[in-house]
Formats: C-alpha cells, structure tokens, sequence
C-alpha cells in the first residue's frame, strides 16, 4: 500500500509542476506515456520516456511536446526520477509514413532550440501491425535518430 500512496504522489506532482515552455511562454504538463528503467547486473541503467503515437497531433502540437520534452530533460526529469539516464521514445501505430513527419518535425525543432546536441536523447520507431516481438523493439535496429541516416537498437550493450 506504501508505494501505491507513493506512485499517486508521484502522479500528483506532474499536474502541479508543469514544465513552463520556453519559446511560447506557456506551461505544459509533461506527463510520460510510459517510464521504463533498466539495470543492468548493477553496473548500467538504461532510463526511457516512452511517448506513443497514434497519429493524431498536428505539427504545431507535436513542436510543442518536443519543445517541453528538451526542457524536462534540463533538471526536472532527473529530480522526479531519480535517474541521470534518459532516451526519449517515440513509437508509432500510425504506420511508416507517419514516422518521416515525426522525425523532421523534431529535427526542426533541435534547431530552432539549438538543441543539435540533445539529438541523442530521441529516437523514433513505427510499431508493426500485429504481433510485436520485443527482442527487436528492444535490442533490433528498428530506431531512427535525429540527422542519421542508419537505424539503432532501443538498448545497447
């Protein structure tokens, strides 16, 4: 029961500490789809925010997101989770011509922020129709960056 109080805590603080958006000067709650922490043998951990898309976000709405997402990666996030680690990822019901949209809007975004750098922190994946075999959602090339060209793996060694 403690950690039930302690998780509804936790769910509390997203709505009462938005993430204040810097380029529109409005807040906006960020609120994770899903949060996944890997540890590895003791030795790594391997945090992600993992955020779905079906499809339905318009660019603008998208822009906004990422650009909420970049400012709670500075401090908040590794506050509330305890974490230094982070990827951000973003997988896709929407089908494969949903995923180029994606992955342009959020390189526009990293430039208009000056944010190139942070490129590492996203990834971007269309999810099959079907049956989803998670050893190639975790480990499989199935991943695609902002500004590269060749696909990665979700988790790496």
């Amino acid at each position: 029961m403690r950690a039930l109080s302690r998780l509804q805590e936790k769910d509390s603080l997203y709505g009462k500490q938005p993430i204040k958006n810097c380029q529109e000067g409005q807040q906006m709650a960020v609120i994770p789809d899903a949060w996944l922490d890997f540890h590895v043998q003791q030795k790594a951990r391997m945090s992600i925010v993992l955020e779905l898309d079906r499809g339905t976000e318009e660019e603008k709405q998208w822009k906004r997101k990422l650009r909420a997402l970049l400012k709670y990666a500075e401090g908040q996030y590794q506050a509330f989770f305890g974490s230094e680690s982070l990827s951000i990822a973003f997988a896709t019901t929407a089908g494969s011509q949903r995923l180029s949209p994606m992955k342009a809007w959020t390189e526009q975004v990293l430039k208009q922020q000056q944010a190139e750098a942070d490129a590492d922190l996203f990834v971007l994946t269309t999810l099959p129709d079907g049956d989803l075999d998670p050893k190639t959602l975790f480990l499989g090339q199935v991943w695609e960056q902002p500004f590269e060209a060749q696909p990665v793996a979700l988790l790496s060694a």
